[in-house]
């Protein structure tokens, strides 16, 4: 790698870049990878194969805590002040203003809020679902939450196809600096040290492998 730092462990590893994590967890389940950066949760869903083919993932090292945020438009960011009996600093006071956004706008006939999150099996996903449900909202009921690469996050908070979102750095400050949307909180708010991201290999390879890492030629 650029920076040397494999070699200088005696590792001749070949990164490769994937377009969503869904590809990274079939090419790792699969062999075609030995290891991989991967959501936290993806490895218990798939040694637990929920939502796809059962292969037992080891996670041995954690590679990202406290790193998502909660990103809203100014339209609901302006809708959740009007509707917060207190600062909406509090998870909790946002939580629940979010409740009575959500109940006016049933009531209006208006289309269900939408939100984005980075994949089914992730803490983007579950942190969205943890602060709604504290506040009274059905994640599944009373709005819609979608699946979506982070590189498109900011721009479908543009064109208004989602009215917020829950991913990590740096798509949160891009829409701040953009002028197109407010961070509502940094996740660790919500539920502290979440681990995010880890380095995966399967149980099978891990047992294969034990204490070396990655053998020379090694893909992930």
């Amino acid at each position: 790698m650029d920076k040397g730092f494999a070699a200088a462990e005696g590792l001749d590893v070949e990164l490769v870049r994937e377009v969503s994590w869904s590809n990274i967890r079939d090419k790792l389940n699969i062999g075609l990878f030995d290891a991989a950066h991967l959501i936290a949760p993806v490895a218990i869903a798939s040694s637990l194969g929920i939502g796809h083919v059962k292969v037992p993932i080891v996670a041995p090292f954690g590679l990202g805590v406290n790193g998502n945020a909660i990103t809203v438009s100014p339209a609901l960011h302006s809708a959740l002040a009007d509707a917060a009996a207190g600062d909406l600093i509090n998870p909790m006071v946002s939580a629940r203003a979010l409740a009575r956004v959500v109940a006016a706008r049933r009531n209006q006939g208006a289309e269900p809020l939408t939100f984005g999150m980075t994949f089914p099996f992730s803490t983007h996903n579950y942190h969205l679902r943890f602060w709604m449900a504290a506040g009274g909202v059905d994640p599944d009921e009373d709005v819609r939450l979608v699946v979506l690469p982070p590189p498109y996050m900011v721009e479908s908070l543009a064109n208004r196809h989602v009215d917020g979102f829950c991913v990590g750095a740096p798509w949160n400050s891009v829409a701040v600096d953009l002028g197109i949307g407010f961070i509502l909180h940094f996740v660790s708010e919500i539920l502290a040290r979440a681990a995010e991201k880890v380095l995966g290999v399967r149980s099978r390879w891990a047992e294969e492998h034990p204490g070396s890492g990655r053998p020379p030629g090694a893909r992930a």
